[in-house]
């Protein structure tokens, strides 16, 4: 059963008490709204890198995308499961990884690995070219090459 939630509270400023480990894994989670939903968001990002002070655009932009996508599709029967995007592959790596002391993946670092393999299973089945596919391989947070 779906159920909205009650409320959404962000506070950027905890940001700066994570790592820069924590923060790339998060923002894996953000660079897959783009991936998705804003592909000029996507390469704007892309450029600047993962680095910012202030992430309250970013959050706010990420945000607002994903409530866009939901409000389409409340119920995940159509569009809200491109918000799965990396997570089926992302799911069974971190679920692998448990089970192999010191090798720990972030769900973030996860997500990341399976947003390169989709991607990859994307280009095979036609639906993403190879050059895109490679500039999303090639994202420095993804930290697989």
């Amino acid at each position: 059963m779906f159920q909205a939630p009650a409320g959404v509270f962000i506070e950027p400023e905890f940001l700066q008490t994570l790592d820069p480990r924590q923060l790339k894994s998060g923002y894996a989670e953000v660079l897959k709204h783009w991936l998705i939903a804003d592909a000029a968001a996507f390469e704007q990002h892309r450029r600047l890198g993962w680095l910012t002070d202030d992430w309250t655009p970013i959050i706010r932009e990420s945000v607002a995308l994903k409530q866009r996508i939901v409000a389409q599709d409340p119920l995940e029967s159509g569009p809200r499961k491109l918000l799965n995007f990396g997570h089926t592959v992302g799911h069974a790596l971190e679920s692998y990884l448990l089970n192999q002391p010191g090798r720990e993946a972030l769900h973030g670092e996860a997500v990341a690995a399976g947003l390169v393999c989709e991607s990859w299973l994307s280009v095979q089945r036609g639906l993403l070219s190879a050059d895109e596919a490679r500039q999303n391989r090639n994202l420095r947070v993804f930290g697989v090459r």
